[in-house]
């Protein structure tokens, strides 16, 4: 035991670098957060690097204890001075292992790291490269079809998203390795009664409340949401909508005014980002994720653990999340008819509900731990270095 000890001492961390464009609040930003809670401190010397801005999340990064930098320069991939300033950043701050996530770091990151000469790079992928299938796409499909050259490793957040981009790109397999999302499910907690909640909300103890929670977007699909809630209002006069995410202005206009169209103000509320999502969730009957795009959605996980039955549409990795039927109910995309039929199916159906949400949980707690996420990284690390060291 003593000598195990002593070894332990003198055995070098593998440094790692995580660099992102900013840590505000999103999806990749929160499993980042999740990640660096379980990892093991003492084999691995991890910082991080924005190249924009810290943000929310990177400040409570900080706080855990590991180094936040930022370069404080814009992510957009043309801007090629933000690449020198990650590559003198990466002379100046050595390292084993850089990781970059989503496609502007990702062309960065990559780019600046072989030119500082760090001898393992992995990137991360966390939806399908839905806006590169026109010709005006070719540079960007190009530039990565170069750069998966010099990367050991493309880690996807579900297979169909790895399968997605290699079949779009021309990637082969072996570069790629899918490791599902997770969500740190102890950051769900419940700190307002749900009676309460509701009140502020202005909502009715009668009132029947269809959730979604997901950024103001067009891929997000509210467009169609909105139209379904429509449908669902003329044999559901209790429905209430509500809303909560970063809302983008402009598409946020065109919301409010279909809203208004639709003669549905009154019974739709946005709430913008919410930090508690535990207590909007409460307030929830159904959650009804819409999207067009989609990776993997960790609303969806997190609404299961709540123990809210989730309808989706059947886009990106939400077949690896839900099992229809059992777990939660896909429809199609696009569709308005689908998802409000979907809702009258299940609340005419109580014990559909209860045999849904208990199996959901079930499997939102099983398959969805960060301790299953950061063994299945660790073992990626390993890999990418032996095989380094045989060749």
């Amino acid at each position: 035991m003593e000598f195990a000890r002593i070894l332990k001492m003198f055995s070098p961390r593998i440094k790692i670098l995580f660099v992102h464009s900013s840590l505000e609040y999103g999806g990749a930003e929160d499993q980042r957060l999740t990640i660096l809670k379980h990892i093991n401190r003492d084999k691995y010397d991890i910082s991080i690097c924005c190249l924009e801005k810290i943000g929310d999340i990177g400040k409570q990064i900080e706080k855990m204890g590991f180094r936040v930098d930022c370069l404080n320069m814009p992510a957009k991939p043309y801007n090629i001075p933000t690449t020198f300033s990650l590559f003198r950043y990466l002379l100046k701050n050595r390292c084993d292992i850089v990781q970059t996530s989503l496609f502007a770091t990702n062309f960065h990151g990559r780019i600046a790291a072989k030119l500082a000469g760090i001898l393992h790079i992995i990137s991360e992928e966390h939806s399908e490269h839905y806006q590169y299938t026109t010709v005006k796409s070719l540079p960007y499909i190009w530039a990565d079809k170069i750069l998966a050259l010099f990367t050991d490793r493309i880690i996807c957040c579900s297979k169909k998203v790895m399968d997605s981009i290699s079949e779009l790109e021309g990637l082969p397999r072996d570069k790629f390795q899918a490791i599902l999302s997770v969500v740190n499910f102890s950051k769900l907690e419940i700190t307002i009664d749900k009676k309460k909640m509701r009140y502020r909300l202005g909502l009715n103890d009668s009132d029947v409340v269809l959730g979604n929670i997901a950024s103001i977007s067009p891929r997000k699909g509210h467009v169609v949401l909105i139209k379904a809630f429509k449908l669902m209002r003329e044999s559901l006069p209790s429905a209430k909508l509500v809303i909560a995410g970063n809302e983008d202005a402009n598409t946020k206009t065109g919301l409010l005014k279909l809203i208004k169209e639709l003669n549905l103000s009154k019974d739709i509320i946005f709430l913008g980002k919410q930090e508690n999502l535990a207590n909007v969730f409460n307030v929830m009957d159904i959650f009804i994720l819409s999207s067009f795009i989609e990776g993997i959605p960790l609303a969806v996980i997190e609404a299961m653990y709540m123990n809210i039955p989730v309808i989706a549409t059947d886009v990106g990795g939400l077949r690896e999340i839900i099992e229809d039927g059992e777990t939660g109910i896909i429809v199609p995309s696009n569709d308005p008819q689908a998802i409000a039929k979907a809702v009258q199916d299940l609340l005419s159906n109580p014990n559909k509900i209860a045999n849904i949400v208990r199996d959901a949980k079930t499997s939102a707690i099983v398959r969805f731990v960060p301790q299953r996420y950061v063994s299945e990284l660790e073992k990626c690390y390993g890999t990418i270095i032996s095989n380094r060291l045989h060749k």
